[in-house]
């Protein structure tokens, strides 16, 4: 079996976390406007949060020494905020932004962050098999 290059697992990756910041850009920039685009954390706007988490999966792909922990920190609260408010609209409350055909954003994050999960424990779990 041939083994999966290590850059194109990293490309993959910046692919999905990249489409997934240019995703929540607009969100995140009616908030910074009017105050009422996305739910908050305290006084933070989660969409911030969330920028915040795919624009480090995006910035990890491309560091010389990726590391997982790097990974980890932008993860997190991408899928974290994306699964908790999938589960909140699957009970009924309305907590995420809508498409034009009134669909929960957050079902979209939520399969964007499984999608850019997939390669990367696909990556380390081969590497930690091929480590002596």
């Amino acid at each position: 079996m041939k083994q999966v290059p290590h850059l194109a697992i990293r490309l993959v990756i910046a692919g999905l976390a990249l489409f997934g910041l240019v995703g929540v850009a607009p969100v995140s920039w009616l908030e910074f406007l009017h105050g009422d685009a996305c739910p908050h954390l305290g006084p933070v706007p989660v969409c911030y949060i969330v920028m915040a988490g795919y624009g480090i999966l995006v910035a990890c792909a491309f560091r010389p020494l990726w590391s997982a922990a790097l990974f980890i920190v932008g993860f997190v609260p991408v899928f974290a905020f994306a699964a908790a408010g999938s589960g909140a609209e699957l009970f009924g409350f309305e907590v995420c932004p809508r498409t034009e055909a009134s669909i929960p954003k957050c079902f979209f994050s939520l399969a964007l962050a499984l999608a850019i999960l997939a390669p990367f424990l696909f990556h380390h779990l081969k590497s930690r098999s091929a480590q002596p």
